[in-house]
């Protein structure tokens, strides 16, 4: 396990220099993403026990905590930015095929994802960090 210090902030990476693992698992995520919603609406299971505002706001979640984990400095709005803008657009291409149709219900629901998980590693690493500073300043009082 790799331990680097940024300006006083310890960020420990597990999976080698700068979260290879992550960022892998990022752009294997975003292809199957893309895949699924650009693939005829026929080739998608129909029936779903999960509504699809639903799987975008998990997916997109998902995307946005590996491009997260990915990162040896939290870039949280830069991440949310493009991630909702990949979503818009798929949206504006899936608009555009005569075979699917642009649901801004989907893209709210990617923007919701990206942003709950966005702002619960960004609350978690500032609780962690407070945390760690007042674990310091009492073994160093």
């Amino acid at each position: 396990m790799a331990q680097r210090d940024y300006g006083g902030t310890q960020v420990r990476d597990g999976f080698g220099q700068g979260g290879r693992v992550w960022r892998i698992a990022f752009v294997l995520l975003l292809v199957l993403v893309i895949a699924g919603s650009l693939v005829p609406p026929a080739a998608v299971a129909r029936g779903s026990l999960i509504p699809d505002w639903v799987q975008h706001g998990i997916s997109y979640g998902l995307l946005m905590a590996t491009l997260l984990a990915g990162q040896v400095t939290r870039r949280y709005f830069a991440s949310a930015a493009v991630l909702v803008t990949i979503g818009g657009a798929l949206e504006l291409i899936q608009g555009s095929l005569g075979y699917r149709a642009a649901e801004w219900r989907d893209l709210l629901a990617d923007a919701v994802g990206v942003a709950a998980v966005g702002m619960g590693l960004a609350l978690g690493t500032r609780f962690a960090r407070q945390r760690n500073h007042a674990a310091v300043s009492e073994s160093e009082g």
